[in-house]
């Protein structure tokens, strides 16, 4: 279980940096804020994967998913 919180971790301490990129004073100085905005659109599809994830994957009974690299 520690395995998958650990991994939780870590994807929200990347979307951390990555919303600390891309700020609103890129969108400004890109001159395209609607490419931000569709790269933000993506990560957020990726992101409510993962919020839906089946429960499946995080019983404990199941981490040799995790462990053996088989998912």
């Amino acid at each position: 279980m520690a395995i998958i919180c650990n991994d939780f971790i870590a994807i929200a301490k990347e979307l951390e940096q990555f919303y600390n990129i891309f700020t609103p004073e890129l969108k400004s100085v890109t001159g395209k804020p609607h490419k931000i905005n569709e790269i933000l659109e993506r990560v957020h599809k990726v992101l409510e994967l993962i919020e839906h994830v089946n429960h499946f994957y995080i019983k404990k009974k199941n981490i040799y998913f995790f462990s053996s690299g088989s998912l």
